[in-house]
């Protein structure tokens, strides 16, 4: 291997998996995308002959198990653009971790997909390139990011130490506030946040989670006189919070969970930002979350939108299997719920209700022309969109439908519940067994939920095994 250019897994992994239909196998450190060989064509499904992983060292390691001819493999990747050109420089640079997801355009810069200004950066070819600085003042290296988002360092460096890009400028001899986020594009976003309100303050960032500790301190160290502000990620593991809770400095954080400023800033609008910045969590803000058991009073209002079955401002799942009324039953459910009828005996706290059909298209118009003509209540504030919804990306359709809410918001009323049927449907093409999927799903579900203040259910399918087995998929 160490004749032929080194594919590094975050650049090239993608481009290989989309163009021989790799499909993942296994979990952890013994996940493979396995397909057809590229060279042989053996595919013995399920225990496919070609597969590829990355190795310990952010390489891409693949194999053939039945014509193991590497260099003919290669030859053929190099001819489809999925593979690295011999005579090219790849050796002189370190690849290091990305939260974003690849697949974007290779011809559209990395700025451009994530609607940020050019700030503290500069173009080369499709390439944006980012000075990094100590706290001597001297640039000390480079980030460069490439249009399907793959982030690379300069050989050499060490990104924990305290290194730090500057967004602006950044006048050390004046006293004042400074935001630290991760990446390059928070950042920009945060940035850009604060000029449409007129607010000055120089924005930073540590390249990752595990560099905003060291560039706390390096900067407390330096330039004592600047009072440093942690713009956190949500992670869905909570690391990102973690690490701002670890700078001792005062943080805030995204409101939907497994977001960025700049995915706020992209759903949202730069106000939805500049609003979440001012709500901070400081060291001793974290003590006021506590209740103390001597403190503690009981909740004795109801909240619900059908009493003892469905709760308000909740995740719920409606899970059968196929062919059995799923879609049917939840339309009634819905119907009672917009309409303020008490369902089946029990009481009904009426609100408007959103209904993400992505399962039966036009043909879903006609049950809610039969429900409405059995009970014939007039204005019911029901509102059916009859089309698959994308709830894997938060990029795809979550801005239209946060517009949506807002719309439906100013004209009918606040929405008490948002629909999705199916969860199949809204995966695009997601993995349901996959718990990177699943919780992407929960993720941007969440997302609705906060934005609308409103409970979201999910209607869903039974394992192979039936209702006994559970809801189908990673649980």
């Amino acid at each position: 291997m160490d004749d032929f250019p080194k594919a590094y897994w975050s650049e090239w992994a993608d481009k290989i998996i989309q163009r021989y239909d790799l499909k993942p196998q296994g979990s952890g450190s013994k996940k493979e995308w396995h397909g057809a060989c590229p060279n042989c064509g053996h595919n013995d499904w399920p225990s496919t002959r070609f597969w590829i992983n990355p190795s310990a060292d952010g390489l891409v390691k693949f194999a053939c198990r039945q014509c193991n001819d590497f260099q003919s493999i290669v030859k053929i990747m190099e001819e489809d653009n999925v593979w690295p050109l011999p005579g090219q420089n790849y050796d002189n640079v370190v690849p290091i971790s990305s939260a974003t997801a690849h697949g974007f355009d290779d011809l559209i810069p990395y700025h451009v997909k994530k609607k940020v200004d050019l700030i503290g950066a500069q173009l080369e070819g499709n390439n944006v390139v980012v000075p990094l600085f100590n706290t001597k003042k001297e640039q000390v290296g480079i980030q460069t990011i490439y249009p399907d988002s793959s982030k690379r360092f300069n050989k050499g460096l060490s990104k924990n130490s305290g290194v730090f890009g500057v967004v602006g400028t950044l006048n050390t001899d004046t006293p004042g506030k400074v935001w630290l986020a991760e990446g390059w594009a928070t950042s920009v976003s945060i940035k850009m946040a604060l000029q449409a309100n007129g607010d000055p303050t120089p924005v930073l960032f540590g390249l990752d989670k595990s560099n905003l500790a060291p560039v706390c301190e390096a900067i407390a160290e330096t330039w004592p006189q600047l009072d440093v502000f942690v713009a956190a990620d949500n992670d869905a593991d909570g690391g990102g919070q973690e690490a701002a809770r670890k700078t001792g400095r005062p943080y805030a954080v995204p409101k939907a969970k497994n977001t960025d400023f700049n995915d706020i800033h992209v759903s949202l609008g730069l106000d939805a930002v500049a609003e979440q910045l001012n709500k901070l969590v400081t060291p001793e803000s974290i003590l006021d979350e506590l209740v103390w058991i001597d403190d503690a009073e009981p909740v004795l209002t109801s909240n619900y939108l059908i009493k003892g079955w469905l709760g308000a401002q909740q995740m719920t799942v409606i899970y059968g299997q196929s062919n059995v009324g799923k879609s049917f039953f939840t339309l009634d459910l819905a119907y009672h719920i917009a309409a303020g009828r008490n369902w089946h005996g029990n009481k009904v706290k009426q609100g408007t209700v959103l209904y993400l059909a992505g399962e039966g298209g036009q043909g879903f118009l006609a049950r809610m022309r039969a429900v409405q003509d059995h009970y014939g209540d007039k204005n019911v504030p029901l509102a059916i969109r009859p089309s698959p919804v994308n709830m894997l990306d938060p990029n795809a359709d979550l801005p239209k439908l946060f517009d949506l809410i807002d719309m439906v918001k100013e004209t009918h009323g606040k929405i008490e519940l948002i629909i999705i049927d199916t969860l199949s449907r809204a995966m695009a093409g997601g993995n349901e067994n996959a718990p990177e999927a699943m919780t992407s799903y929960i993720s941007n579900s969440d997302s609705l939920a906060i934005h609308g203040q409103c409970s979201v259910l999910t209607v869903h399918h039974s394992g192979k095994a039936g209702n006994e087995a559970g809801a189908r998929g990673h649980s």
